[in-house]
């Protein structure tokens, strides 16, 4: 026998512009900084590396061990993998791998556009790693 009262709810997913307003808003907080106060001083090749590092630091890690990096919090989103569990380390890093192709070409649109077009509202890098974007 079924038992009636065993419902998951999914949470409400994140519309694209609020989450491409956040990760505007993360990149802005992490990389601003550091262009600023490095670019004059360090070489374009140390600079990268610079980036790179935070990069790794700041998205992955923070994203992985709570599901929202400062600018998801702020704009009250959440990374979930698609069956609404928490998702890692290991999978955010997966995910964020993909940030080169949905965000760098063009400030971010083709990521906007993939996002867009799929019932679940996921970018490639979503798509790859098997996560979701929800309100928090």
């Amino acid at each position: 026998m079924e038992d009636l009262l065993d419902i998951t709810i999914a949470p409400e997913k994140a519309k694209p512009g609020i989450r491409y307003l956040s990760t505007a808003f993360d990149y802005m907080l992490v990389m601003g900084p550091i262009n600023m106060f490095y670019s004059r001083t360090h070489q374009n090749t140390t600079l990268v590396w610079i980036f790179l590092l935070a990069w790794i630091i700041y998205f992955p890690i923070v994203e992985g061990i709570s599901g929202q990096t400062l600018g998801k919090r702020i704009f009250k989103l959440k990374v979930l993998r698609t069956d609404f569990s928490k998702q890692s380390i290991l999978n955010s890093f997966f995910r964020r791998i993909f940030d080169v192709i949905d965000f760098l070409p063009i400030f971010g649109v083709f990521g906007l556009i993939v996002a867009s077009s799929n019932n679940k509202v996921q970018r490639i890098g979503d798509l790859i790693a098997k996560t979701i974007v929800v309100k928090a």
